[in-house]
Order: structure tokens, then sequence, then C-alpha cells
């Protein structure tokens, strides 16, 4: 036990894409605001992970799916990757590969903000939902995806850090939600309780939007994305609906609905925002922040 190399903040998560510069600037920014190490399923993906990230082998362990099953769910991969990986981390955080958690400041380092909360069970931030902006394909491998998405929707929906120091199993089964792996003793970004009673999908706008730190969600970045999620990332599926513990019926989830929807909403096709939506604008906002992160790119050997 002694020999376990202890990460401060660690990001578990599962891959599956065809988009290698999207997965390179996801590991590349949450890299530079202070993830210390990741933990990544590969699911199958077109180009490997240890191939995208081969530069970055000694800040990754990728596991291909088939050493944990290829029809693992969402719930079994969390809970396989933080009982795997717990003893590694002083916190643990489970995003997905179009998640960049983002400060409100130049200044600021997740991991240094997180000091703040080590008597927390955990931490959570809510999303930014971005549009697609009415693209037909991902931008090219030299555009900046904090540059170039610039509506977005704030979001009750949250994904959270665990203090593993204090969180001896996941508790996804009581909670069903991945977004909110642990009951009690759980906070948000500005330091106040999780009121747990208040499911996110009962909270009424205003959202907040001004908290130190949030999740900017990039969920489909152009209707070629939106139409790959459906194709290749099994979003339709069929479960087994269970009521007092007997099988009751069989149950078909059409979630690429979400997918489209996402792409069609927020903005017309020219791009341009539509309804109640919020404008960011990476260079204007944050100079410093943005210079840092070039620097800090150019610095391994990439330019956006």
């Amino acid at each position: 036990m002694d020999d376990i190399v202890k990460h401060y903040l660690t990001v578990a998560t599962s891959i599956r894409t065809k988009y290698p510069n999207n997965v390179l600037q996801w590991f590349l920014w949450n890299k530079f605001i202070g993830v210390d190490y990741f933990y990544i399923v590969d699911d199958n993906s077109d180009s490997e992970i240890s191939e995208i990230l081969k530069r970055h082998l000694d800040s990754v362990t990728v596991i291909p799916i088939q050493e944990i099953g290829k029809e693992a769910s969402q719930v079994d991969l969390y809970q396989h990757l933080y009982e795997e990986y717990k003893n590694a981390s002083k916190w643990m955080m489970f995003i997905d590969d179009d998640e960049f958690i983002f400060p409100s400041s130049s200044n600021l380092n997740f991991s240094n903000f997180l000091k703040k909360f080590e008597n927390a069970r955990g931490v959570e931030l809510n999303w930014r939902n971005f549009s697609p902006q009415a693209q037909r394909e991902n931008p090219s491998g030299d555009k900046l995806i904090l540059d170039f998405y610039k509506f977005y929707k704030p979001s009750p929906y949250p994904k959270s850090a665990i203090n593993c120091d204090k969180v001896k199993h996941l508790d996804v089964q009581s909670t069903l939600s991945v977004h909110r792996p642990i009951r009690d003793g759980v906070v948000i970004a500005s330091g106040d309780d999780v009121i747990w009673e208040i499911a996110p999908s009962q909270k009424t706008e205003p959202f907040e939007d001004d908290l130190p730190f949030c999740i900017h969600h990039y969920q489909v970045k152009s209707l070629d994305e939106a139409i790959y999620k459906i194709s290749e990332r099994k979003c339709i599926s069929e479960r087994t609906k269970i009521q007092n513990g007997q099988e009751k019926e069989k149950v078909r989830f059409h979630s690429y609905n979400r997918y489209l929807e996402s792409f069609f909403n927020w903005t017309d096709p020219e791009g341009l925002a539509k309804g109640d939506v919020k404008r960011f604008d990476f260079l204007s906002e944050h100079p410093c922040l943005r210079n840092n992160f070039i620097t800090f790119c150019k610095e391994n050997g990439y330019n956006f």
C-alpha cells in the first residue's frame, strides 16, 4: 500500500470516439486546469486512446473495455474505476470527453480550489450546455473548441468530484444518477450544501451561472457527431424494467433524440443565437487564461 502514488486530483471516464483532436484538447485543457492523472476506459474507439495520448502516457492509465466487460453500463464502469483507483486519488472526478472544467477567473486552479473543501465528501459543478451552432462537421484540428462554440444555456445538472478519503464506495444504485454518485456531505462550488431532496429536474430558472467553477459541456459539436453518437455509441438500447424485484417489461430507450435536439437547439441555420441563450467569448473574457493555455499546449508540442 505504501508504494501507491497518491494523485491529488484524477479523472475517471470511458471514451468511444472517432475524433482524436477532441480527446486531445479535452485532455490538455483539464490537465492544464488542475487534473493530475487520468483513468480512461477505451471503449473500442476508432483511434486508440493510447495512440491519441501517446505523448502523455505518464499521466494516463488506459484500460481496454474488454478488461471490464463489453456490455458494462456507465454505472458499472464508474464503480469499477472507483474501486480500482480510489486509493491512488485524493479526489476523483467523473467527466466525459466533452466536458471541460472551467473557472470563472484566470488565476483559479481546480486542484487548489478543492483544497478548500477537504472536509466535504464531494463537490458538484453545474453544466453550461453549449450549442453546436448548426455546424455540419467538427472544427478542424487547429481550432480551439473553447474558442469555437459561443452560445450556451446554464443547466442545473451537475458532475461530481469525490473525496476518496471520505467515500468508501459510490452509491449510484441508491442515487440512481451517475451525475450524483454519492449522497450527503456534498457541496456546490459556492460551498453551500447540496439539497438532495431537490432533483436537478425540479429546479427552476434562472440557474446559477456565476460560481467559481462549472463544466463546459459540448455534448454535440456538429451534425456529423450527432449521427456518429446515434449510430456508433449504442444510443438505441433495450433494458429490463424491474418493479418490486420482478421483471416487468422491456423498455426501449431512444436517447438519440437528445443528440438531435441538441443539434437543432439554440441556434438558427446560420449559427446565430436564438431564444434564451448566453454568449461566451474565450478570447475577450479570459485573455490571460487563454494565453496561458496556448503556452501550455506549445510546451507540449501542439499549436492551436
